[in-house]
């Protein structure tokens, strides 16, 4: 079958329309301005009468046909767009301004149809060159999503507008007292500090192995699906689907798990288990328990569910095994990669994003083995230099609380300029003196990473006559600098920045490693803390903390609740009290 008569979708009319009504009625050009850009445009011409046409509105200047034609014979442009007669018609085609944003969506809707052409033409040329099956799918599913996403757009509203609506929810919060705006995690002391898991939010769970991260966040799960009939999108890469539906059924039946599955019900189990199936087979939770999984195949697989089924929250367990499908140069850098990754999707689809983590050791170093923001970053000494942009070496703390342009070394080696997050001062921390050849030296934490002559290297890892790169001047490349010395040298304030185009910086000539740390890119970061896991003759057994440590818009705090391992669940210290 010929392509020849296959013009792509568009309206000329409607076109040349919205163009002439623009030049009698400033009205029109804001109407047409909001719903639709230069490139909606098919015609070429008409893109660029379009722009002029905007241009000097933004320059606060009058549309007209005398202003356009005087601005386009400017730039030479009056021929490209048809000459004078074809400008000065444009008008005389306008029946009433007033349906200029009729037109508009017009042109907004056949600009929609030729990018889906576009898009399916890019696909297709993928496929046919033998691109892989998940590259074909993630850019089909990709480009569809965000066509989607553009026709959605609100404009600026008026503070008298959104007021009213604003009290309505005010007086309905008002009516229901403990109501929260974002999806309940079904414990009142926690919902009560966060308001609930909100949109674009990336909740951060953190513990130790064995605490009941998984169980926490199946517990959210079913609190948000059964209570609130919220959509929940779970990502297990740690455990089969078959075994997390296990769990949740014993959650709600209250059911020993050792019971189950060692097939060991007695009579009387047996009609709780079948309401409990009964419910969870109404719940809109939805599990994914492949394993290895990229953040591209879980937008491609969220974008899918939120458009055919809707989506409140999504859970990921646990970040530490997820893969990325970008190249990083350690397993630190690729975990704090994948964290930036997963905070750019719960803003691109608008809903909470609560990944579990696993610690490292850095508790059970300390007498009181709470864990601590400090546990998730890597960090230096107060006094260690910075090489600014411009030069100049600044102590990092004196750059606290700003976002510095430092010099960092990229993937190949190089030597360039980039910007760094802000820079924040942790707490104290235990540190080490790392003392080279020269009498260079950097004090860090164990955790923090630097570039040695086998790669990157934790504090703890490196050895007496192991190498560092180091740069003694910025156009005299690298050199090798021998280890001579690492030592303890006591406890200090430590300060932590992230560059995260390069994942480096130069600390007084050393090459310093990002933090990697997750905690930066969380809104929210939630620690799981049991003392009887470290003190078995403990009187607080079973009971877990949730140290909320960090939460941008709201207070931190700790709520505890009761652990029940038969039935891998939590449960308040209020409901325990009452029973």
């Amino acid at each position: 079958m010929e392509a020849i008569g296959r013009i792509p979708p568009h309206s000329v009319e409607a076109e040349v329309n919205v163009l002439g009504a623009m030049m009698l009625s400033r009205d029109a050009v804001v109407e047409a301005s909001e719903v639709i850009g230069k490139n909606d445009f098919y015609m070429d011409s008409h893109k660029i009468i379009f722009e002029m046409m905007t241009d000097l509105f933004e320059s606060n200047q009058p549309v007209d046909l005398v202003t356009v034609t005087d601005a386009l014979r400017g730039k030479d442009l009056l021929e490209v767009v048809g000459g004078m007669d074809y400008v000065s018609d444009l008008p005389m085609h306008v029946i009433s301004t007033s349906t200029v944003p009729y037109y508009a969506k017009m042109i907004k809707d056949k600009a929609t149809l030729r990018r889906l052409i576009a898009s399916s033409g890019k696909v297709a040329e993928l496929g046919y060159g033998g691109g892989s099956v998940d590259e074909v799918l993630e850019e089909a599913e990709r480009s569809v999503f965000m066509i989607s996403e553009s026709r959605v757009s609100s404009g600026l509203n008026s503070l008298r507008d959104i007021l009213p609506e604003s009290l309505d929810l005010i007086d309905k919060l008002q009516k229901n007292k403990g109501s929260i705006s974002g999806v309940a995690s079904g414990y009142s002391d926690l919902d009560s500090k966060t308001s609930g898991f909100q949109p674009s939010d990336l909740v951060l769970v953190a513990a130790r192995p064995s605490m009941g991260k998984t169980a926490f966040a199946l517990n959210i799960a079913h609190n948000a699906a059964i209570k609130e009939n919220k959509s929940v999108a779970i990502f297990s890469l740690e455990m089969s689907k078959e075994q997390l539906t296990n769990r949740l059924i014993c959650s709600q039946a209250n059911i020993d798990s050792q019971k189950l599955r060692m097939g060991l019900l007695e009579d009387e189990d047996w009609p709780r288990l079948t309401r409990a199936v009964s419910v969870l087979s109404q719940a809109p939770i939805y599990i994914d328990d492949s394993p290895n999984i990229t953040v591209p195949e879980i937008r491609g697989k969220l974008r899918r569910l939120k458009m055919e089924k809707g989506l409140d929250i999504v859970i990921i367990d646990y970040l530490q095994l997820m893969e990325s499908d970008r190249n990083a140069e350690s397993r630190q850098q690729e975990v704090s990669s994948l964290s930036r990754e997963l905070k750019g999707l719960a803003r691109e689809l608008n809903v909470p994003i609560v990944t579990l983590s696993q610690l490292s050791r850095a508790p059970e170093a300390r007498t009181d083995h709470r864990p601590m923001l400090s546990d998730l970053r890597e960090c230096v000494t107060g006094d260690t230099p910075v090489c600014l942009a411009s030069g100049k070496y600044v102590s990092i703390k004196d750059l606290e609380g700003s976002s510095p342009e430092v010099f960092s070394v990229d993937k190949d080696k190089n030597i360039v300029k980039a910007k760094s997050d802000k820079v924040w001062c942790v707490g104290r921390r235990e540190v080490y003196d790392v003392i080279l050849s020269s009498g260079r030296h950097i004090r860090a934490t164990a955790e923090h990473r630097l570039l040695s002559g086998g790669g990157w290297k934790r504090v703890s890892q490196l050895n007496v006559g192991d190498s560092l790169v180091c740069t003694p001047n910025l156009s005299g490349g690298f050199i090798l600098e021998g280890i001579t010395d690492i030592k303890p040298a006591g406890e200090e304030e430590v300060y932590d920045m992230t560059v995260p185009e390069t994942s480096s910086w130069l600390a007084g000539g050393i090459v310093s490693h990002n933090s990697g740390a997750i905690e930066q890119d969380a809104d929210v970061v939630m620690f799981l803390y049991r003392e009887d896991y470290y003190d078995q003759e403990t009187d607080r057994k079973n009971i877990t903390e949730v140290i909320l440590a960090k939460q941008r818009n709201g207070p931190t705090g700790t709520v505890e609740l009761y652990w029940l391992p038969q039935y891998t669940k939590f449960v308040g210290l209020d409901k325990i009290r009452r029973e």
